[in-house]
């Protein structure tokens, strides 16, 4: 799966900075030449980023209104969290990004090259997102209780939604615009919540679900990795099944989802995220 190889991702990023600039970044400018880009080119979102490490932060203005203008969030609701809460959700982030290091620290060098913020916040019903307008942001809704290891989790998850957006910014995944993918013909079943949703909605449930699978057997929770095997394999069919929503690119991108799912070969995706 291309979000897991390495070079992929140092190629896209790239290529951003490069059309965002006009010329190619320095290697050890690369991530703030990214990050910088993203800023420029969604000007609606200020993604406030460090110049080493992810950004943790209570209070994103851009984001908040960008995210109710689309309606991933409803109106006028104070989101922020109290100040009594904030060192300890800090520490929990910390955590969850120490777990995925743990992991496997080339996936998480991936993950701190192409996320300048992680923007805590509070929403009713979600655990957090991430949205196609905020490429470079992740937005999360912690719990102290989740503990690292699932906190770690919902990083990997929202950032893989990260590299699907680069993705379509750099070689488009879908052939339709979304008000085409959101006809109801063009729905299927998420591989995450298990229910009819838009094309891409379900495209992205299928890529995550994968991606987890390879985050769960290599941190050793067969069982959790397991559970996700037969329904994202409904999902990827059901998408399989409707060729003309997709460009080739989404659907050579999709064809690797749906062979990892078969073969499982986390060596070889372990091989990608390092570069060999």
């Amino acid at each position: 799966m291309r979000f897991f190889d390495r070079l992929w991702v140092l190629g896209s990023v790239d290529a951003v900075a490069t059309a965002t600039w006009h010329e190619p970044p320095a290697a050890e400018q690369l991530r703030s030449q990214y990050l910088s880009a993203l800023s420029h080119l969604q000007s609606w979102t200020k993604i406030q980023w460090a110049p080493e490490g992810i950004a943790v932060t209570f209070d994103n203005p851009g984001a908040v209104a960008d995210f109710v203008r689309r309606e991933a969030w409803g109106p006028g609701r104070d989101r922020l969290f109290p100040d009594r809460q904030r060192a300890e959700l800090r520490e929990l982030i910390g955590a969850g990004l120490g777990t995925i290091s743990a992991v496997n620290r080339h996936l998480h060098e991936l993950i701190e090259l192409t996320i300048g913020e992680i923007f805590l916040a509070q929403e009713s019903g979600s655990e957090g997102g991430t949205m196609s307008s905020a490429v470079g942001l992740i937005w999360l809704n912690p719990l102290v209780e989740w503990g690292a290891s699932k906190t770690g989790e919902n990083i990997v998850h929202e950032w893989i939604h990260n590299m699907l957006f680069l993705a379509d910014m750099v070689d488009p995944i879908f052939a339709v615009d979304y008000i085409g993918l959101s006809e109801e013909s063009a729905h299927a079943t998420s591989a995450i919540l298990h229910r009819k949703r838009p094309f891409d909605r379900c495209y992205h449930s299928a890529a995550v679900a994968a991606g987890l699978v390879f985050f769960h057997t290599i941190s050793g929770e067969k069982e959790k990795a397991d559970a996700l095997i037969e329904p994202t394999v409904k999902t990827v069919r059901e998408l399989q099944g409707k060729p003309d929503l997709m460009t080739q690119s989404g659907s050579d991108l999709l064809e690797q989802v749906a062979r990892f799912l078969e073969t499982r070969d986390c060596d070889h995706l372990l091989a990608l995220l390092s570069g060999d």
